[in-house]
């Protein structure tokens, strides 16, 4: 028996798509352990020994792929979250950068 044409039975439905494999919160606790991991080797002030933190090595600790990223970047539940991950990422690496360029002889 099939759907007679023009019909409109999707608009029932009650959830569209895959099942998140994350919820806010659970993306936020993987995110504080990606920054926060004490088997990285630091500096007497805590922050990592010659590490700059990027979104390929975040998404790859958390064992997400960019495109979820990008489809939970657009969830209004998720988009605070991602935009501050990706802010500090990029706050990070230029603090590194500005490291690098009064420490030539430290960062090589």
């Amino acid at each position: 028996m099939t759907a007679h044409k023009g019909n409109q039975y999707y608009l029932l439905r009650k959830r569209h798509g895959r099942k998140l494999c994350l919820t806010p919160d659970g993306l936020r606790i993987r995110a504080l352990e990606y920054f926060f991991d004490r088997n990285m080797p630091r500096c007497k002030n805590g922050s990592p020994v010659g590490l700059v933190y990027s979104l390929s090595g975040i998404l790859r600790y958390i064992g997400i792929s960019y495109n979820t990223f990008h489809r939970y970047e657009k969830r209004k539940e998720f988009k605070s979250l991602c935009t501050e991950l990706i802010k500090i990422i990029n706050t990070h690496a230029k603090m590194k950068d500005i490291q690098k360029k009064l420490n030539p002889k430290i960062y090589g």
